[in-house]
């Protein structure tokens, strides 16, 4: 479950970077690389930071308690680690790790395909219609099988859920634009900060000189030989 709703998130949304070609707006995919890695790290860890800390704070009891602590005359004949166990039922972890990582494969693999100009607009649309529908159908398969083995309560796997989608979604507006932002789509904010000083700064010594390349982009004005020479 690890590998399946954390790794090959990352896995996925790496290769796509490194496989499907830049827009016009990015400046090279090292940029991307290092943004899709803080973005993977920041989602997962503020999930399981609060799913972990709820878990321990609620200390609610899980449905096959009875089975965990082993009940011999009364108390608990179990291990001490399965008592534990047995007393962190809220809200479930598989559950907000699996929604947290599709989340996250969803936004960012959507992030990359709408904006990449080399596509096609079919291709785009069966793309994300594609990883939306994997990414749900996987995160609904872990929560429930978890309600099913008796593992958590209902309500555990949809705090999950919540938590999980939530995490990835506060993660992704941290280092990326939303995505309806069409003028910044697909650019990281990394990017367009420094791209922003860049040009405060050219700005600021144009005006006072221009320079040589910038007096090649000046319409060119025709003379009285072009024009006789054109006649």
């Amino acid at each position: 479950m690890i590998w399946t709703a954390v790794w090959l998130p990352l896995v996925v949304t790496m290769f796509l970077i490194l496989r499907l070609p830049t827009t016009s707006h990015h400046v090279d995919r090292a940029a991307d690389l290092r943004t899709n890695a803080c973005y993977f790290s920041s989602a997962i860890g503020l999930s399981e930071g609060i799913t972990q800390t709820l878990k321990l704070y609620v200390q609610r009891r899980r449905p096959n308690f009875v089975a965990l602590c082993d009940f011999d005359g009364g108390r608990c004949a179990g291990s001490d680690a399965r008592i534990v166990e047995a007393n962190l039922s809220f809200p479930s972890g598989h559950s907000s790790l699996t929604a947290c990582g599709c989340t996250f494969l969803t936004l960012a693999a959507m992030n990359r395909i709408l904006f990449t100009q080399a596509l096609s607009r079919r291709t785009k649309r069966w793309s994300c219609l594609c990883t939306v529908a994997s990414a749900v159908g996987y995160t609904c398969f872990v929560g429930t099988s978890r309600i099913v083995d008796h593992w958590h309560h209902p309500s555990d796997v949809l705090a999950g859920w919540w938590l999980g989608c939530l995490c990835a979604t506060v993660a992704f507006h941290v280092w990326y634009p939303p995505l309806w932002n069409t003028h910044r789509n697909g650019i990281p904010w990394s990017v367009i900060l420094r791209r922003r000083d860049g040009n405060t700064n050219h700005g600021t010594v144009a005006t006072a000189a221009p320079s040589s390349g910038s007096l090649l982009l000046l319409p060119r004005t025709s003379t009285v030989k072009e024009e006789s020479f054109q006649d």
